[in-house]
């Protein structure tokens, strides 16, 4: 303990100068010897005519040697005290930003960063066993917990973001704000990405025409790239890939998977995307499903519609605080089943693949494997990959408006599709003829008036309003096993939607009004269709049509009807 630095010279100070230093030499020495050097001071003390009871001389060493501890305690205190604050800010911090504030901290639970909320007497249960720590701003000691927790400079986050440049932590830190991104698992560096891309191109588009593969490898490296150019920023697509097991499906979200340090979450089970329970979902910027859904499950698909394109996410754990965050993920789904996920009609929130089994079974294509797993798992191969993706160019793009119309997603809609719209390709559109009572419903050209037979294109028939419905009726008893059809008034709804307006009318026969359908030649109801639905652009060879004689209409379904040539006139057929 250190109480003075230099002794005054005996004739150059005051009486109380000296007295003053002899008595902090007496505080610093032993307090053993105190008795007889306060004794020797004492009678020092007399000799120049200052006289002093023993104990007042006592009582003024013993307060200089309490100042003096008071000083050194002090110094090693706010050291150990800054220390404290420091690794208890490093570990944990109060979370204001919802209504219930609570204490948060991070821990890792399967290899993943989640957040864990604690209550105050929670957290004090949690540190009852650290020690005291003297308080400066209060002025003793007190519980650890008690010292953080009342620390002006405890660490506060008021919300979260998703910064990809780790060097501004300090700046986030002074914004109160905490990071969610974790970085990525490797740094860029250039090399070749040759055998991901020829895997894209061979396996994952295979089953699309040859014609537009390039296309799709191209907008797959362009969300990718999305992906590790702007984490947190979702797609507002959902990539499906659908194809047996084994095809290499799962090899692609693995590979994007593993540039992440952390921010993925992986999951085979649907609550952990449909459920109540969302809190693993927080940090996530890719959420990889693999047959987690049912996709015929309509109340699924419609959260996970939200999922997909909504801004804000309800973030809820058990017994915990109810958090609204900013949606950072992006859907990737895998999946064996054909129908892999509910796609609706005019749908922009799925991309779908079907991956073709060309490398199926593996056993017969080792040597492929081995290789193409080899480079992905190896360093070089992610840091080409994040390399390749981070350097990639897409100012311009837009992943859902730049959304392919595939055959697979086209399957997924057909599976997905509603009664109504399913019977019209089923019965209207794929049938080799029209149901019975569509044909028998056939109006006669002659029954026309002359102003209706002019108003028709060619290859259109007319048919009755009524037998269109009972053919769809007598469909959805006898297939879909329904008591009642769907109601009369929205199956003609969902007709006009594909029909339009124009097909759909009334004319006159025998001088009556008669609600009528205007059916044009199969290739164009299969056109109209697919118009409906959103994916005109893939033409109508996807679809299963049988063939058919001439170009005319559907000859075969009824003989005995007329038939419309170009120019207008009716001719009989013979």
């Amino acid at each position: 303990m250190k109480v003075r630095n230099k002794t005054p010279e005996k004739a150059s100070v005051s009486i109380d100068d000296w007295l003053q230093h002899e008595l902090m030499e007496i505080a610093e020495g032993d307090d053993i010897y105190d008795a007889s050097k306060i004794e020797v001071l004492q009678k020092e003390a007399k000799s120049r005519g200052l006289n002093m009871h023993r104990n007042a001389l006592r009582k003024r060493v013993n307060e200089l040697r309490t100042a003096a501890q008071l000083a050194e305690n002090s110094e090693q205190n706010t050291s150990a005290y800054q220390t404290f604050i420091d690794r208890m800010n490093t570990e944990h911090f109060v979370y204001t930003g919802a209504d219930t504030v609570y204490i948060a901290s991070w821990t890792y639970q399967n290899g993943r960063r989640v957040l864990v909320q604690r209550k105050a007497a929670d957290f004090r249960l949690l540190v009852a066993n650290e020690p005291e720590v003297f308080s400066p701003a209060i002025g003793r000691r007190l519980p650890a917990a008690e010292a953080w927790l009342r620390a002006p400079e405890r660490r506060e986050v008021t919300g979260f973001t998703f910064e990809p440049d780790l060097d501004k932590s300090d700046a986030l830190a002074e914004q109160k704000l905490e990071n969610l991104f974790e970085g990525f698992s490797v740094k860029p560096q250039t090399g070749s990405v040759d055998l991901f891309t020829t895997h894209l191109k061979e396996v994952i588009v295979a089953n699309e025409p040859a014609e537009r593969r390039e296309a799709l490898v191209d907008y797959l490296m362009n969300c990718f790239a999305h992906l590790v150019q702007k984490p947190g920023v979702p797609l507002k697509v959902a990539m499906v890939f659908r194809g047996r097991e084994g095809a290499g499906k799962s090899f692609i979200t693995d590979v994007i998977g593993s540039l992440f340090k952390g921010n993925v979450f992986e999951t085979s089970m649907a609550d952990d995307l449909v459920g109540r329970f969302t809190e693993h979902l927080l940090n996530a910027c890719l959420v990889v499903s693999d047959e987690a859904l049912f996709a015929g499950s309509k109340k699924d698909a419609d959260v996970v519609k939200r999922l997909i394109t909504q801004d804000t996410l309800r973030i809820e754990g058990k017994h915990k605080a109810i958090l609204n965050e900013k949606n950072r993920m992006t859907l990737m789904f895998t999946s064996n089943h054909e129908h892999a996920v509910n796609v609706g009609l005019g749908d922009r929130r799925f991309v779908v693949f079907d991956v073709s089994d060309v490398k199926t079974p593996r056993a017969e294509h080792e040597q492929y494997w081995a290789t193409l797993w080899c480079w992905a798992k190896s360093e070089a191969g992610k840091a080409a990959l994040l390399d390749e993706l981070l350097a990639r160019d897409i100012s311009g793009f837009d992943a859902q408006r730049d959304r392919p119309q595939t055959r697979a997603r086209l399957d997924q809609m057909i599976a997905s599709l509603d009664k109504v719209y399913r019977w019209f390709l089923e019965a209207v559109v794929e049938a080799p003829a029209l149901p019975p009572e569509i044909q028998n419903a056939a109006v006669k050209m002659d029954a026309l008036s002359p102003e209706a037979q002019h108003s028709l294109e060619a290859n259109q028939r007319v048919y009755r309003k009524s037998g269109i419905y009972a053919a769809y009726a007598d469909w959805e008893k006898t297939k879909m096993n329904t008591k009642y059809p769907t109601n009369e008034r929205l199956f003609w709804k969902s007709m006009k939607d594909i029909l339009g307006d124009g097909l759909i009318t009334k004319k006159r026969i025998d001088g009556k009004g008669t609600p009528l359908v205007i059916l044009p030649s199969r290739k164009e109801r299969a056109e109209l269709f697919l118009k409906a639905i959103g994916s005109a652009d893939l033409g109508i060879d996807v679809l299963d049509l049988p063939a058919e004689p001439g170009e005319g209409p559907d000859e075969a379904e009824n003989p005995n009807l007329t038939r419309i040539i170009s120019n207008g006139r009716i001719r009989r057929k013979k």
